[in-house]
């Protein structure tokens, strides 16, 4: 699931933050893959959990919300 990233700081939404600052590239893993795979493993359909997600942090935490309240 590792991948390398590169930054984009035209709009905030498309730049990597490491420790609070902006970074240029990261390599690791993506916060939105991590919780698409745990969600799926645990039963989450999440194509339904984030079909009204606007954003990646969005995304995420709805798939928390359908993993911690059962859905």
């Amino acid at each position: 699931m590792s991948d390398a990233n590169e930054s984009g700081y035209k709009v905030d939404t498309d730049t990597i933050y490491v420790n609070n600052r902006p970074t240029n590239q990261y390599h690791g893993v993506r916060d939105l893959d991590l919780a698409i795979r745990v969600g799926k493993v645990l039963g989450v359909d999440v194509e339904r959990a984030t079909q009204s997600s606007i954003s990646r942090r969005a995304m995420v935490q709805a798939i928390k919300n359908a993993v911690f309240d059962g859905d």
